[in-house]
């Protein structure tokens, strides 16, 4: 089935729509409920106010997405990897990024301290 150009919602239940592309498209506050989006592809999307709620995002790839004031809540981040981040103003239980990151970079240059003076007493 094509639509072209329709202005009209859907109202779409039970289907089997795998495999379906959507180009150029306006899904502006759409409601996806139940739905198995695995291997999707989402590209030059504009996700603004996105709410996800109860979704199995493992092994999910997010890239080049700008995150400004996203709140990630009761979320299991573990083997998350964060990496070549902005992450000024960024919190982790109330606690800045930033903050932590440079208290892990002092404590590596006091332990890196140690082994040398150690070395050095040996």
């Amino acid at each position: 089935m094509k639509l072209h150009e329709v202005g009209e919602s859907l109202d779409v239940t039970r289907c089997n729509l795998s495999d379906s592309t959507f180009n150029d498209v306006n899904l502006s506050n759409i409601k996806l409920e139940n739905v198995n989006l695995s291997d999707g592809r989402i590209y030059r999307a504009n996700l603004a106010a996105l709410q996800i709620t109860d979704a199995n995002m493992s092994d999910a790839i997010i890239t080049n997405v700008n995150m400004t004031g996203v709140a990630i809540k009761g979320a299991n981040m573990s083997g998350v990897a964060l990496n070549d981040c902005v992450v000024p103003g960024m919190t982790i239980n109330g606690i800045l990024v930033t903050d932590m990151l440079a208290s892990y970079e002092a404590v590596q240059v006091l332990a890196g301290s140690g082994e040398k003076y150690a070395k050095e007493a040996n």
